[in-house]
């Protein structure tokens, strides 16, 4: 045990770091506008649906897939979930993902945006859902991708240091001496994509059919991989059904 008497001064140290998920914007709210149009009484606070895409994580995964994601082109494209495995990071406050596994399609309908940016998002996955609909309908059928990714703390191993003087407890007066105290910076937390592979509907059907056997193998491993999938060698693994 130490017995502090003056703190001197502070400084960080730093580490690496690779593209923060802070401010993403998914999780922006809005004010509502009474005076708008009828429609925007359908302001996401109120419909039941995309609060619902919001919660589930599906708006971080779209996220995710347009904006982390650099293999694959996604512009002019909407971003369908399909398929995604979630669960509770300690201590970081967000969804982190066992898998993601989405479809794309060219973007044909184009949303008539005001000035309103929280209601734009509204209206983009309102238009998205729409567009999707009739392009399946019309018997459409999208590239499809399972991307992995993991969440990860930019500063770990990060510390501010200062200087104090101080002794231990059982010491004399004349035992303080100048003291370096390391304290972890608060956490900032990113995605960070580890794999994005290209997936036909049988290995959709293996993964979405064995989701809880998939997810026990993945916890035990503590990180999902393509291979636990059975995605690596292109063949779905034999999983005991209960």
């Amino acid at each position: 045990m130490w017995h502090i008497l003056i703190w001197h001064w502070s400084e960080t140290v730093f580490g690496a770091g690779i593209i923060g998920l802070r401010n993403a914007g998914f999780f922006v709210f809005g004010i509502f506008d009474e005076s708008k149009e009828r429609m925007r009484s359908l302001d996401w606070r109120q419909d039941k649906n995309y609060l619902d895409y919001i919660d589930s994580g599906e708006s971080a995964a779209v996220y995710i897939v347009k904006n982390i994601v650099k293999s694959l082109d996604t512009k002019n494209m909407w971003v369908d979930v399909v398929s995604l495995s979630t669960y509770c990071k300690r201590g970081s406050g967000n969804i982190a993902f066992n898998w993601i596994i989405v479809e794309l399609f060219p973007r044909k309908i184009k949303p008539k945006y005001d000035t309103d940016p929280d209601y734009n998002r509204y209206l983009t996955w309102l238009t998205a859902h729409e567009d999707i609909e009739k392009q399946r309908d019309s018997g459409f059928h999208g590239e499809k991708f399972l991307v992995l990714c993991e969440l990860y703390d930019k500063n770990k191993n990060k510390f501010t240091t200062h200087t104090v003087i101080a002794k231990k407890y059982w010491e004399p007066m004349e035992a303080y001496r100048s003291m370096e105290i390391k304290n972890p910076v608060d956490p900032e937390w990113e995605y960070r994509v580890r794999a994005v592979k290209k997936v036909n509907a049988k290995q959709i059907r293996y993964i979405v059919e064995n989701e809880f056997e998939l997810e026990e193998k993945i916890r035990k491993n503590r990180r999902p991989t393509l291979r636990i999938l059975g995605i690596e060698d292109g063949a779905p693994r034999s999983t005991n059904r209960h």
